[in-house]
C-alpha cells in the first residue's frame, strides 16, 4: 500500500508539473492581451499627468524682461486677472493709418518712431497690419486700420507707456539723381525742367520722374549729375510715396494705444530718394 501511494503521488506531481509548464508556455489569450494593454495605457496616462504637473510647477516667461507685479501666493486661489506681470524689453507701438494709406503698408517696411517725451527717434519695422478697420471713439467718419511697429534696439530711456508718433517709409530710391520738386513743370507723365546752359540761359528739357516726396524728386532720365536747374514755386507735385504719421501712440511691450492718422491734406511721411 505504501508503494502504491508513493506511485500515485508521483503521478499527481508529474501531472501538476506538466500543467504548470503548459500554462506558462501557452500563448496569451485575447482577453489577457487586452487587459495588459489597458494596464500599460493607464500607466502611460499616469506618467503624462505627472509630467504635466511637473512642467507647470515652474513659471517661464515667454519674453525677456523685468517682473513688475506678482498677484499670487503659494497655496492661494489664482486671481481672475494676470497673476504675474512682466515688462518685456521688446517695445511695440500701434498706430492707426487711414484707409487711403493702409494699402501702401507692407510687413517688414522700415519705420521711424519719434518718442515725444525724449525728443528722439528710434528705428522700427512694421510687424503686423490689422485687416479689420478700427472702431472710432471720436465719432470721426475717417476709416482707419491699426499697424504694429516693433522698435529696433530702443535705448534704455524709452519706457512702456510713453507717447510716440510713427512714420513708415513706403518707398525709397538710393544713388539716384534728385532735384527739388519745385524745379518740375507739367504733370505726372509729362514733366519738364529748366536746365541752365553755359551761357546762363534756361532750356526746357523733358525728364522722366520716379519717386517724388515733399523735399526731393527722383529723375530717372533727362538730366545728368552736376547740371544746374531752375527751381521756383510751382503747384504741388503728385507724390509717388505716401504714409501716415500717428500722433498719440503709446509704447508697450505687448500692445499700444490707439492713434489717429494725419489730417487730410497733410504731407506724406517716408519715401526718401
Amino acid at each position: 500500500n505504501s508503494t502504491a501511494n508513493q506511485l500515485a503521488s508521483a503521478r499527481l506531481g508529474l501531472q501538476s508539473a506538466q500543467l504548470s509548464y503548459a500554462s506558462k508556455t501557452a500563448p496569451a489569450t485575447t482577453s489577457t492581451i487586452a487587459s495588459d494593454g489597458a494596464s500599460v495605457a493607464t500607466a502611460q496616462a499616469a506618467v503624462a499627468s505627472a509630467q504635466d504637473v511637473l512642467a507647470h510647477s515652474t513659471l517661464v516667461s515667454p519674453v525677456d524682461g523685468i517682473v513688475t507685479a506678482v498677484a499670487i501666493q503659494p497655496g492661494a486661489i489664482a486671481p481672475s486677472g494676470y497673476a504675474i506681470s512682466v515688462n518685456g524689453t521688446a517695445l511695440q507701438v500701434v498706430a492707426a493709418f487711414t484707409e487711403s494709406n493702409i494699402s501702401s503698408l507692407k510687413l517688414g517696411q522700415a519705420a521711424t518712431v519719434t518718442i515725444t517725451a525724449l525728443g528722439t527717434s528710434v528705428n522700427g519695422t512694421v510687424s503686423e497690419i490689422s485687416p479689420t478697420a478700427a472702431s472710432s471713439s471720436s465719432g470721426s467718419s475717417v476709416v482707419t486700420y491699426e499697424a504694429t511697429v516693433t522698435l529696433t534696439d530702443p535705448p534704455a530711456t524709452v519706457l512702456a507707456g510713453m507717447s510716440a508718433s510713427v512714420a513708415v517709409t513706403t518707398a525709397q530710391a538710393a544713388d539716384v539723381i534728385a532735384i527739388p520738386p519745385t524745379a518740375l513743370s507739367g504733370s505726372a507723365g509729362s514733366y519738364t525742367v529748366q536746365v541752365v546752359d553755359s551761357a546762363g540761359q534756361p532750356t526746357t528739357t523733358p525728364v522722366e520722374v520716379g519717386l517724388v516726396t515733399t523735399s526731393l524728386a527722383e529723375v530717372k532720365s533727362g538730366l545728368n549729375a552736376g547740371e544746374t536747374v531752375v527751381t521756383g514755386t510751382n503747384a504741388a507735385k503728385t507724390s509717388t510715396s505716401s504714409a501716415a504719421s500717428s500722433t498719440s501712440n503709446s509704447l508697450n511691450t505687448l500692445t499700444g494705444g490707439a492713434a489717429g492718422g494725419p489730417p487730410a491734406g497733410g504731407p506724406p511721411a517716408g519715401g526718401q530718394p
